[in-house]
C-alpha cells in the first residue's frame, strides 16, 4: 500500500543503545560468522559500518512491527521473530538488553511503539 511509513529519528545511528546493540553483537562470535559468512569467528568491523548495519537491522524490525504489531505488542512472537526479520542471530536479545524489546508470556513488546506509529500533521 502506498503511502506507508514509520518514524525514525535522524541521528539514531548515534543513539548510545545502537551503539551498545552493536557491542552486544560485536562480542558474539556467531555475529563474526554471519557477517563473514561462515568465515570467521573473530572478524572485525568498523565501528560506524556497525551502526550503520544495527540502524539498517533496527528499521527493518520496526518496519515489521509496524505492520503486524497490535498497538506495540505482537502476540505469538519472541526474540526469534525479531532475528528471522533481521536474519541477524542475537539481535532481539541486542534489542532486550537496552530496553528497545521486552519479552511476555503471550508475545513481545516494543516499548513506547505507539507513540511512533501516530503520524501527526506537518
Amino acid at each position: 500500500m502506498s503511502g506507508e511509513w514509520i518514524k525514525m529519528r535522524q541521528a539514531l545511528q548515534s543513539d548510545p543503545k545502537v551503539l551498545a546493540i552493536g557491542k552486544f553483537l560485536d562480542n558474539n562470535p556467531s555475529f563474526s560468522r554471519w557477517l563473514t559468512l561462515d568465515q570467521y569467528e573473530d572478524a572485525v568491523i568498523c565501528d560506524v559500518a556497525l551502526r550503520y548495519l544495527v540502524t539498517g537491522a533496527l528499521h527493518n524490525v520496526w518496519c515489521n512491527a509496524n505492520e503486524h504489531c497490535n498497538g506495540d505488542f505482537l502476540k505469538g512472537a519472541g526474540l526469534t521473530w525479531v532475528d528471522s526479520v533481521t536474519g541477524i542471530e542475537n539481535f532481539g536479545a541486542a534489542m532486550q538488553s537496552v530496553g528497545w524489546v521486552e519479552v511476555l508470556d503471550e508475545g513481545i513488546r516494543f516499548p513506547k511503539f505507539k507513540r511512533y506509529r501516530e503520524r501527526k500533521a506537518c
